[in-house]
């Protein structure tokens, strides 16, 4: 079995290659890795062409997330049912911000969408009940107020933030591969505070789960 894993940055790509020897996972699959750099602008092109050079059978995305609220804490491991990208539009006066559907240049069941979102069918399907399901958002603009926080969680029904994800749920969904994203929270979405952030204790959590 091909396993392409999608990673932003070359540390978290060192860390999973490390416990992947340590486990010995690497030797019952052909792992491939696919550094996206942050951003879905990089995302999209680097995972096409790394599905392209692959030809993976499943793809995996590790990472991590802020969460907008709920009981969500630094460390949680969470796999992201859904995606839609925020900050793709247009803003409008009186009416603020009005993402592609509702400016009309897109049908929000355009191919690969539903409803506006991207969905990963194993989110109701074998690992339904196998992890934490929640629905993602991704930005260009990490999200730094509490004002932004409450309007995009309220606006999307979303409990974490990325800047990756909805490019890799598009990439999969275009290609037809299966796929998993699975993020650890590192900090609470809303007024941006580095102190409180936890990145070590996120990238962990995925580890673990490879473990």
């Amino acid at each position: 079995m091909r396993v392409l894993i999608a990673v932003a940055t070359a540390i978290e790509e060192s860390r999973i290659k490390e416990t992947l020897d340590q486990t010995g996972a690497g030797l019952a699959l052909e792992i491939g890795y696919c550094r996206t750099g942050p951003g879905m602008f990089f995302a999209a092109a680097r995972l096409t062409e790394a599905m392209f050079r692959f030809r993976p059978d499943f793809a995996l995305q590790l990472g991590i997330a802020g969460a907008y609220g709920g009981d969500l804490k630094n460390g949680d491991l969470v796999a992201v049912a859904s995606e839609r990208f925020a900050d793709l539009g247009a803003e409008d006066h009186p009416k603020g911000f009005l993402d592609l559907f509702e400016l009309g240049l897109m049908d929000d069941s355009f191919p690969e969408f539903d409803g506006g979102a991207l969905f990963n069918p194993l989110a109701s399907g074998a690992l339904e009940e196998d992890f934490l399901w929640v629905n993602g958002l991704s930005v260009n603009v990490c999200t730094g107020t509490a004002a932004t926080a409450k309007e995009r969680r309220e606006r999307y029904n979303c409990l974490v933030e990325t800047m990756e994800g909805a490019a890799f749920h598009y990439v999969c969904l275009r290609n037809e591969v299966p796929f998993l994203q699975l993020r650890g929270i590192s900090n609470a979405v809303g007024i941006r505070d580095k102190a409180s952030w936890d990145i070590g204790l996120a990238m962990s959590a995925s580890r673990k789960w490879l473990d």
